[in-house]
């Protein structure tokens, strides 16, 4: 089996793959995932890890936490860490900065080429710490897209930014909150979740009025699924998108594991 990191700014989810697949064969998923968070001890990811375990190959946006994992590895059993690096992805970048582009981004951007319709360009729409809307062309070019803030950042930001409103336990789990807020705590609950829908449906809708057909949508980040009503009937759940596409570089790639 082969592991696969997506370290992102808040968690660093893990997953592993088969070994030895066919480098043409479809999109795979992983069998089995962890996330990590850098507050977490190693207790959960010693369980979850497997003897077998021998490489992982990782796509990280924060340094910090790259070197809290690898810490954390070495600590429990040797495993081969293969950080990828922007030169990996293959995907033209038709944008200023390709340099700069987050791993992640690429990743998603990978994935939904393999799997959308080579007709129709695609929208990926990624929610962690940060909410990307990213457009893939119909000929394969990731063309950027938006960044904004995550529901989590919204809330700190409302706490740090301001001299009386409360900091908020903000968890993928909670249910939609009425959009009328009977509490200080209600009220950033709704503003939190039905400003980012709205602001992500305007991006969408903005980003489709400007192409000659409409895009397919894919969905990935353990926010959006509870959001997934609110957004075009079309758009398509892949909740394991980013470890999807960091797994089809390194088999792309014909890595030495």
């Amino acid at each position: 089996m082969v592991l696969i990191a997506d370290i992102g700014n808040s968690a660093i989810k893990i997953g592993r793959f088969a070994e030895n697949v066919d480098a043409d064969n479809p999109l795979e998923t992983p069998q089995d995932t962890i996330v990590v968070r850098p507050e977490d001890d190693s207790l959960a990811l010693s369980k979850w890890l497997d003897p077998n375990d021998r490489i992982l190959v990782a796509c990280s946006v924060s340094q910090r936490n790259a070197d809290h994992l690898v810490t954390i590895l070495q600590q429990i059993q040797p495993i081969r860490v293969r950080f990828l690096l922007t030169q990996d992805f293959w995907i033209e970048k038709r944008v200023k900065y390709p340099e700069r582009v987050g791993l992640d981004r690429l990743a998603g951007a990978v994935a939904a080429n393999w799997i959308r319709d080579p007709f129709r360009t695609a929208i990926v729409i990624d929610a962690g710490s940060a909410i990307t809307v990213d457009l893939v062309s119909v000929d394969g070019v990731f063309e950027g897209g938006t960044i904004m803030a995550g529901a989590g950042l919204l809330t700190r930001a409302l706490s740090s930014g301001t001299a009386q409103l409360p900091l908020i336990e903000y968890h993928e789990t909670d249910a939609a909150p009425s959009v009328v807020g009977r509490s200080t705590e209600e009220a950033i609950q709704s503003g939190v979740y039905w400003g980012t829908i709205g602001a992500i449906r305007q991006v969408v809708q903005q980003m489709q009025s400007e192409l000659s057909s409409p895009a397919q949508i894919f969905v990935t980040g353990g926010d959006m699924q509870k959001m997934m009503w609110h957004l075009p009937d079309h758009a398509e759940f892949v909740p394991h998108l980013i470890l999807s596409g960091i797994e089809l570089i390194a088999r792309r790639l014909d890595l030495p594991l």
